[in-house]
């Protein structure tokens, strides 16, 4: 997310305001001048990232200042508009298969090692509405619940250091032929299967997000259909 803002503006006192002449305990306030903000990034769909963008427009707008957000789209557009701001769609995000499908795991990774049951489920709910007609969400609220209350009963935190983003925790099958998750009965289209390993502190490495991705809907959508069918100790 990138925001961009003109430099640091200073008001400096007349002459006349110094010394005697200003009145005894008399505060000098310097005139804020309203800027324009543009807040670029990816997307608004859910995740960590994005619900950041619309707290900082919320901030900013409060303050006064007039805000632009550009993005490809998302669920949390009309939060965006909502405080404010000018929405312009354009498209930032990555059209790299491999790119898409890395960042896809890491937002899980990212929101297991915050415990944000919320952001899981956005995320989920958020790749489902990328077909038409949305798909169902296999791994809901309370599945993600009860996989992070194990998790936890064994392991006090997620790391989310280099080590963590190494290419040895990502695996991603062949490709193969079979039916996507939370399609329509009867849909076929071509899948890859991904897992993702948790970087424990103790690194055992037990722990995995396993997802699915439909490569035929990606391709039709221009955007990752990717849908997570577990988070389970090995």
């Amino acid at each position: 997310m990138t925001l961009q803002t003109p430099g640091d503006q200073v008001t400096r006192m007349p002459e006349s305001m110094h010394g005697a002449e200003r009145a005894p305990h008399e505060p000098a306030h310097a005139t804020q001048t309203p800027l324009t903000v543009l807040i670029v990034t990816p997307s608004l769909h859910a995740g960590a990232a994005d619900a950041g963008t619309v707290q900082l427009a919320r901030i900013l707008a409060g303050a006064g200042h007039r805000l632009i957000v550009a993005a490809s789209g998302g669920r949390l557009v009309g939060d965006v508009t909502t405080v404010g701001a000018t929405f312009i769609p354009m498209n930032l995000a990555s059209t790299n298969p491999a790119v898409m499908l890395r960042n896809a795991m890491w937002a899980r990774v990212d929101a297991v090692s915050r415990d944000d049951l919320d952001g899981l489920v956005r995320l989920e709910r958020a790749a489902a509405d990328r077909t038409d007609p949305p798909r169902q969400v296999v791994v809901g609220r309370s599945v993600w619940d009860a996989a992070l209350e194990a998790y936890y009963a064994e392991h006090d935190r997620v790391l989310t250091d280099g080590d963590a983003r190494g290419p040895d925790l990502l695996v991603v099958g062949e490709e193969r032929t079979g039916e996507p998750v939370g399609a329509e009965e009867g849909t076929t289209a071509r899948l890859r299967d991904v897992r993702q390993t948790l970087h424990d502190p103790e690194d055992h490495h037990d722990w995995v997000i396993e997802a699915v991705v439909d490569c035929d809907a990606t391709d039709s959508a221009g955007e990752l259909v990717l849908a997570t069918v577990a988070m389970r100790r090995l």
